[in-house]
């Protein structure tokens, strides 16, 4: 939640309408629940992961060892999007 604070007043600064006008750039009060209950989701789901991988290892190596590789299973694929040509971007964002 710091980082979404952090990130709106640096839009206002970079971006806002005027100095001294008193117009700020604001998301929607929908987008702004969706981001604090999105955000709240996730690190719960990340809490909990940790807490189960932990539980089953036998050391804190382990466990650090058993949490990267999910992360890098799960999260690594993702950097290549970008590199797919145009028609499978199409294929994949149907």
């Amino acid at each position: 939640m710091l980082c979404v604070r952090l990130s709106l007043v640096a839009v206002n600064l970079a971006y806002g309408q005027g100095q001294g006008q008193g117009q700020l750039l604001m998301p929607s009060w929908i987008m702004g629940i969706d981001v604090v209950l999105m955000s709240s989701l996730v690190a719960t789901l990340a809490a909990s992961a940790g807490a189960l991988i932990s539980l089953r290892a036998a050391t804190v190596r382990q466990a650090q060892q058993t949490s990267s590789a999910a992360f890098l299973l799960l999260f690594m694929p993702l950097m290549f999007v970008p590199s797919l040509p145009q028609q499978w971007h199409a294929r994949l964002f149907e």
